[in-house]
Parts: C-alpha cells; structure tokens; sequence
C-alpha cells in the first residue's frame, strides 16, 4: 500500500527555546571588557534580543530568505545588480533580483575547504563573503558555481596605496623620506586622476558585468589624519604641485606657510579637520569619477574609515558625498552608538561595518596582536558581536556588516571564528547564528511594520523513488531497505544516492514558507561533507538505475547545484536538510529530484533508510509549510471520510480527506478518486 502524503494544520507558537535556541542560562544585563591587555576590566551594559520589550522572533525565520540570503517579504525593481534604496525611513541593500537585504559577511575566507567554511559561515546566518578573501573570485568562481545558494561579494582597489608607491616617479623632487610613504596623502596631484583612470581601466572594467558583486571597496584605512596640512606643506619641495594646492587652501582660510610649517595656533583643530577633509573629497571624487568610468553597475563603497579619522565629521560628510555606501572600520569604541551610529556621523547615509571582532583573552597569555578589546570567554564574544548587530540594525543607516575574520590570525590572536586548526568556536557562532537568522525580524521591529503571518499548513511528503549507485558498476540498488554514499578517492568506487519527490503544483509558488528534506542515517561514518544536490533531470527509474547510466547522463553525473550540507560526526539519527530557496523556486513544478553525496574521503559509507525500509518512520521526507491566511489555494478538508472525489478548480481543492496518494499530480479540473 503506498504511504500518503499527509496535510495537518500548524499553529506557530514562537518563544525562545524554538525561535532561537538560546544558550542556557540566564542572559546578562551587562558585560565585562577591556580595551586593552594590560587595561582594567570594565562593566559595560548589554543589549541582546531578550532584552527587547515587545519583540518576538520569528520561527524558521530562515524560511523568509531567498537563495541570495535577502528578505522575501520586501521586494522592490530589480536592475540585475546591486544597488541601495531607502525605503521608508530605513536604507537597504537591493539584491539583483530587487529583494531588500542586509549584507551579512566575513572576512578573510581562505581558499582551502570553501564548501566547508562557506556552509559553516551560512549556519551562522551568513550571507556573503567579505574583504581580503584568499582569492576575490573565489566566491563567484567556486561556491556560487557549485552551489544554487549564491553568496554576494566584494572587491577591492588600492588606488592611493598603489598611487603612494609610484608618485615619486612623476615628481622627482619628492624627498626620499616621502617615497612610498602612505602618511602623506597626494590625492590634490593632478596626476592623481590619470593614474585612477589608468587603474580603473585595468582593474575595474573586467569585473562590471558580475552579477553577484555588492561593489567596491577603495583603498583600506587610509591615514587621513588631521596633520595632512603641516605634512604637505613642511616636507614637499617648493613648486609641488601639491604643496602648491596647499598652500592655496590655506592662505584662502586666512593661514600662512609658517602658520602651516609650524602649526601655530592659527591652525586649530577644526581647520586641521577641514583641510584633510577638503584632501579626502578630492580622492573620493577622483576615485569615484574614475570607477563610473568603465563600471556604471556597481556600489562604490569607500575607503573604510577607521581610527582618528573616523572621527573628523568634515571626512566623514565628504565619503558620504562621493560613495554610496560609506564604510567604516569599527574596533576602538565599544559600541557603535558611541559614535557611527548617531545620526551626525550617518548623516542619512547608507553605511556599511567593514570590520569589527573582539578577542577571548584566555586564547593567549599576552597581548594578542591587532586591534579590538577583550572579554573573558567565546560566549562574551558571541553576546558583543549581538549587542553590536542591534545597534547597526536598529540606527537604519546600515545596510550591512562584515565580520572580521574566518579564522584566528596565524599567530594565534583571538579574532576569528574557528581557531588556527579551523576548529569552530561554536559559543561564538551559535550567537552569532541567533541574532543574524533575525535580522529581518529585527529591522521590522524597529520599523514597527508586520510582514510575516502566524499560521502555517504543514504537508508530508515521502519519496516517490529513491536508490543508490555506485560508480562503476552495472548494479542496481532501487529494491533495498538502504542506500549509501560514499566518497573515495577512486571515482569508480563512489556511492551516490538519488531521492524522487512529486509535488502538487497547488502547495508550490508564493505562499510556500518553509521546505525541508529530512533523511535518516542508520550508519554513520566519521566526518564526512555531507552534501544535497538538485538533479534538474529526474527522470531516472529506481529499478533501473546504475552506475554506468549515471556516469553517461552529465545532469545526473554533477555534484555542481548544491543545495544544503552537514559537516559533523555522521551519527545515526535524523537530519534536516533545508531546501525552502529551491522548492520556493519551482511554481509549477511537479518533480523534485536530489543528490545525496560525500566530498570528503571516509573510511565507510553513510547509510541512509530508503522509501522500502520497513520501518515508515524513518523513511525519506520532504516537508512543507505554506501560509495559510494569505491564501494557499488549499481549502482544510474534513477527516470524517474513507473515501471522497477531489474536484480541483486551478489550485483548489474540495475534498473529503486529508491525504492523496503519493505522486498525484494537482492540475487544473481534474478530478481524483481516492479509495
């Protein structure tokens, strides 16, 4: 007797345990800091989610994402590429496809075990990669093409640094002392544009038709520091054209060359300010002009200001004035609404964090080295990294953060989110995870607008065919209680499992919430890369299916559209693969078929119960939940019937049982006899 696929009814209850999975214990109210090693700890308030009257976070709130990790509920025009949009009284980020989102990045990926180390980084809730990769194609070139999740990225151009290093040749005169010397900003030269453009059309015209690209990063923490006018001044030569520019600047604010030389207190901190400012709008204008010229598409996101200079308020209206996004290094404060969250530092400006991490001080015995304070374990790291999140959602201004970095720095400083030995820090990116899968939540709740519904429809739907094959053989596996998957490093000896299932078109499309597959492991098998992958043809036949017709079919022979994975110790038990981008994808859409396979060498194979073992309970499954008070197309059906005829009318059903039979499809006026 075939199993039926079952309909019930799902009030949402949303608390904490389900919602978000909180830590045990109780949450603090406070948490203990330094700024430095040798510093004094110092009791500083928390902000964390529970501590938000009135806000209730959302469950499977994940289910509220698209392939690109944006928020399903807000859409607006798509242009193809990134963009920002302000809409009502808070700036998004605009994916390709027109959906809002919030960038949510880490920095630093490397290039060993991307699948592994991008999966883990989407656990944690995020999205997109973010400066210094190993590689900057690695996302688009590695994880985007193997994967149907597509991750956004950025990239980066050191104009000024790579200008520093070669001004000297154009300007002969240049002091020895001052050659390749990035203290002094030259960004008035007027060589300064040629050499942007030059560099535009070199390193930024190969990259404006990427898709997945966020935009450009400029330079990185450029020493915009407020003695920019005695520097240019005292140590150019006479005729530079950039102490020229100066001195020009400064006689029109009323200063003289020995006001300037000896910064006399006719140059006071305010004029100090400006004079860097008027500097840094020249580079940023510069910059900006020479990027538009051979790349109309993408963000043009600044310099990634930091320290000192982040403070100078004159700089900061100047990156705004010439960037679309205004970036900001984040370490020497201990939260943003100290300073870049306020609204004369955003200035109604979209702005993104390009770096910000705080560092366990039990990692090492000694000052660890980089920036950034201290707390006393990877708890306190993980509730900093939150109470941060709260403020850049909460101020409207940002569009996004990226968490610096994947990893510790190889000397051992505590920065990162797995150890030097990849070893995840998992009280850090549990947290992490928390605050991040609420994102949109969040900035709702701010917003004080509802986009979500409380009611679901949850349906069971098990496997219509399911087997295994392996590699290079002729044998066919489609009768047996099992199947398994296995990696080696001979590829005629690998095991691969298919997965059949058919959907009724009338649970598919908009009002789809939520889809899952969930596979039962009756064997485990160390710590294999256990892997999803959506097979675009499933036409294959269980019984019939062996290695050979697999390694002949290139659709079926792929590992390239991977969907969802588990990296762990494979135990015996049920895991939950979420498929809710794919399935959302395939509005009329009868079949879906899936790959399950390894990509990491284990000594044995994982097996997994198929639709034939005979205990149903752990066969093969697909849920999904849809809306139901927006309107599923699904009327609720009385349980009172053995038998009823479903007349179906589009996508409605009137009927008088809550199963139908596995593999029925849902069409237009037809009409299903179920015995």
């Amino acid at each position: 007797m075939e199993r039926l696929l079952s309909i019930r009814t799902v009030v949402v209850t949303v608390c904490w345990a389900l919602g978000c999975s909180a830590i045990n214990g109780a949450v603090p109210t406070t948490l203990q800091v330094k700024s430095s090693y040798g510093g004094a700890w110092q009791t500083k308030t928390l902000h964390v989610m529970e501590h938000e009257s009135g806000f209730t976070p959302v469950e499977h709130a994940r289910d509220t994402w698209t392939e690109e990790g944006s928020y399903r509920r807000l859409r607006s025009d798509s242009t193809g590429f990134y963009r920002v949009e302000k809409i009502g009284d808070r700036w998004w980020l605009i994916d390709p496809n027109g959906y809002a989102t919030i960038n949510r990045a880490v920095c630093c990926m490397p290039t060993t075990d991307i699948q592994h180390n991008y999966d883990m980084c989407y656990a944690a809730g995020f999205n997109s990669s973010g400066n210094f990769l190993s590689s900057e194609s690695q996302t688009m070139k590695v994880y985007n093409a193997q994967n149907l999740r597509q991750w956004g990225y950025t990239r980066r151009v050191p104009f000024y640094a790579g200008y520093a290093k070669v001004r000297h040749k154009y300007y002969p005169n240049t002091p020895d002392a001052l050659k390749n010397n990035d203290t002094y900003i030259f960004a008035l030269d007027p060589l300064f544009a040629r050499y942007c453009d030059s560099i535009a059309a070199l390193r930024i015209e190969p990259y404006k038709d990427e898709r997945q690209m966020i935009g450009w990063f400029t330079d990185n923490e450029i020493p915009f520091q407020n003695t920019q006018l005695q520097l240019l001044v005292r140590d150019l030569p006479e005729g530079d054209t950039c102490r020229t520019l100066a001195i020009e600047w400064a006689a029109n604010h009323g200063l003289s060359v020995e006001d300037c030389v000896n910064a006399t207190s006719a140059l006071t901190e305010d004029l100090k300010n400006q004079f860097v400012a008027y500097v840094g709008a020249a580079y940023y204008r510069t910059v900006y002009e020479a990027i538009r010229r051979y790349d109309p598409n993408h963000l043009i996101m600044g310099s990634r200001l930091h320290g000192r200079p982040r403070a100078n308020l004159h700089l900061v209206a100047a990156s705004h004035q010439y960037t679309d996004v205004t970036s900001v290094n984040f370490y020497d404060r201990y939260q943003p609404i100290d300073q870049i969250t306020l609204p004369q530092w955003t200035q109604d400006h979209p702005c993104i964090v390009g770096e910000f991490y705080i560092k366990d001080v039990t990692r090492q015995n000694k000052e660890q080295s980089g920036a950034g304070w201290y707390v006393k374990d990877q708890v306190s790291r993980g509730y900093w990294y939150e109470h941060v999140v709260l403020q850049l959602i909460e101020s409207k201004c940002y569009i996004g953060w990226q968490y610096f970095r994947y990893g510790d720095d190889p000397d051992g400083s505590n920065k990162g989110m797995t150890d030097v030995n990849n070893n995840e820090y998992t009280a850090l990116t549990e947290r992490m995870r928390i605050v991040n899968e609420q994102t949109y939540a969040l900035a709702d709740y701010y917003d004080g607008v509802s986009r979500g519904s409380s009611m679901n429809r949850e349906y069971n739907i098990p496997a219509s065919a399911d087997t295994y094959i392996e590699v290079g053989t002729n044998v066919n596996h489609g009768s047996e209680e099992t199947m398994q998957v296995h990696y080696t490093r001979a590829e005629n000896t690998r095991k691969e499992a298919f997965i059949r299932f058919e959907i009724p078109r009338a649970i598919v499309g908009d009002t789809l919430e939520h889809a899952e597959l969930r596979l039962t492991v009756t064997a485990g098998s160390g710590k294999p890369l256990l892997m999803v992958s959506l097979q675009d043809d499933g036409s294959w036949q269980e019984n019939s299916l062996t290695g050979t017709l697999r390694t002949g079919n290139e659709v079926w022979k792929s590992v390239y559209e991977r969907v969802a994975s588990v990296y762990d110790s494979i135990k015996a038990q049920t895991y939950v693969f979420d498929l809710t981008p794919v399935v959302k994808s395939m509005a009329g859409v009868d079949t879906l078929a899936v790959k399950v396979h390894v990509l990491s060498v284990t000594n044995d194979a994982v097996v997994i119960a198929t639709r034939e073992n005979s205990d149903a309970t752990i066969c093969p499954q697909l849920i999904i939940r849809v809306k139901d008070n927006e309107g599923t197309g699904i009327d609720p059906v009385s349980e009172e019937s053995n038998e009823a005829w479903y007349t179906v009318t589009g996508q409605k059903i009137d009927g008088g049982q809550n199963t139908l039979p596995s593999g029925v499809y849902v069409s237009k006026k037809q009409k299903i006899f179920v015995p």
